[in-house]
């Protein structure tokens, strides 16, 4: 993920994540690179731009809804099912 910090033609100031050509507000940007570093942590590889789009959508949403999601993701990844390793077997 290659974040920096630029002015759009509007004249506001915004991030830019140039990987997957998302630009995202100052309230976005913290939320939206924990997201990714724990996609790339939990799955090993780099976030596609599809997912990048939904970790941004979700940056938006409530605190409460934010942490309840990477619960639902740090659980998966606890018990195999993001790795593709569940119950010691991987999955075909």
């Amino acid at each position: 993920m290659k974040l920096r910090y630029e002015t759009a033609p509007s004249g506001r100031a915004v991030w830019v994540d140039d990987d997957h050509g998302i630009l995202m507000t100052e309230s976005e940007v913290k939320t939206y690179r924990e997201l990714m570093e724990k996609h790339e942590a939990y799955t090993g590889e780099k976030a596609t731009d599809t997912e990048a789009r939904f970790y941004l959508w979700l940056s938006g949403w409530d605190k409460s809804t934010i942490t309840s999601f990477v619960g639902i993701l740090e659980k998966s990844h606890k018990f195999g099912y993001v790795s593709g390793e569940v119950d010691g077997r991987h999955k075909k």
